[in-house]
């Protein structure tokens, strides 16, 4: 699954908008990538399987050469993170794991790797869940047209935003993701 549903959202946040628009508009996976490349942390767990692979675009498969899939834990349902493959790199779902294969849910091309490429479980925490709810309301219901503005006034009326993180989200949101940082090493 990725991060959190649309569904979800509507639960987690007092967004204004429908599970459709959600969906739609594209929100989840832009939150998705936003928070993982932000804290270099893509949630990956430690079921994971690195081996050659072969991904097959008409089957919307993924092979591995020396392993099976079915023999490391891999489940249908899994959301997993493919890294360090030339086409491929990034988040994707299983819908059905055979002893060698991985059927996805989203489109993979055509790649026969003469490298090492890791397929790992994701495990979103709940908390994370939550945050990226309330990032998405503020994409869609609040965030200021001008980045940067902390507070204006016209004749009587007043707003102020607060302190924004450095993606334009106010940090009384994105506080909490701290922890979930991982240091990168230059």
């Amino acid at each position: 699954m990725p991060i959190l549903t649309a569904t979800e959202v509507t639960m987690y946040s007092d967004i204004s908008c429908t599970v459709g628009t959600i969906i739609d508009k594209g929100y989840i996976p832009y939150i998705q990538e936003k928070i993982a490349y932000t804290l270099n942390n893509f949630f990956t767990t430690d079921l994971y399987l690195q081996d050659m692979m072969v991904f097959d675009e008409i089957e919307c498969s993924v092979r591995s050469l020396g392993n099976k899939f079915s023999d490391w834990g891999f489940c249908n349902g899994d959301d997993i993170y493919i890294y360090n493959s030339y086409r491929n790199d990034g988040y994707n779902v299983v819908k059905t794991v055979t002893l060698d294969k991985l059927f996805v849910t989203n489109p993979v091309h055509d790649e026969l790797s003469g490298k090492s490429i890791l397929i790992s479980v994701v495990e979103w925490p709940l908390e994370i869940k939550h945050i990226a709810a309330r990032m998405i309301a503020y994409d869609h219901d609040e965030r200021p047209k001008r980045k940067g503005i902390t507070s204006r006034s016209l004749g009587p009326l007043s707003e102020s935003y607060g302190e924004l993180d450095d993606n334009g989200y106010p940090k009384s949101i994105t506080d909490d993701l701290a922890k979930y940082r991982i240091a990168r090493a230059y």
